[in-house]
């Protein structure tokens, strides 16, 4: 399993800490660039829109904010925001609470997965030392630890 998104799922689930390295996300010896495409599609936009790797840990890290606060966060950040008919498929799926949804291009899923090696740099053309560390307490559930 070295999709993008199931990463964050099983690390979410498990409380387990994803450590943002200059760009990377790093899921214990897995690294994917923040940049990476998960296979979670855009329900508005139209076409093959995906979020990536980085609106989706942006949007657990930010889960329990209120839409103008959370809209606020994400100008500010410069990331695409969740949009409203994805949130609750999106958070459901990373909490564990369903094992799928229509958003979830199983294809993507199984090509990121097959294509991808499980350590080393996945889906990243950056590399940097700096680090940084963020814990998320999605709803009441444990907290996932994004450093």
């Amino acid at each position: 399993m070295s999709d993008p998104l199931s990463m964050v799922r099983k690390f979410t689930m498990d409380g387990a800490s994803v450590i943002n390295a200059g760009g990377e996300y790093v899921f214990g010896s897995v690294k994917f660039s923040e940049k990476t495409e998960t296979s979670f599609k855009r329900s508005i936009g139209g076409g093959d829109s995906y979020y990536t790797l980085k609106d989706v840990i942006f949007f657990l890290a930010n889960i329990d904010l209120s839409l103008q606060e959370y809209r606020k966060k994400v100008v500010s950040a410069r990331v695409t925001a969740i949009v409203e008919a994805d949130k609750q498929d999106l958070k459901d799926y990373l909490m564990g609470t369903i094992a799928s949804c229509k958003q979830i291009d199983t294809a993507k899923a199984v090509a990121s997965s097959s294509g991808q090696a499980e350590s080393g740099t996945v889906g990243s053309n950056s590399s940097s030392n700096s680090s940084s560390k963020a814990t998320t307490k999605p709803s009441g559930e444990a907290p996932m630890d994004v450093e």
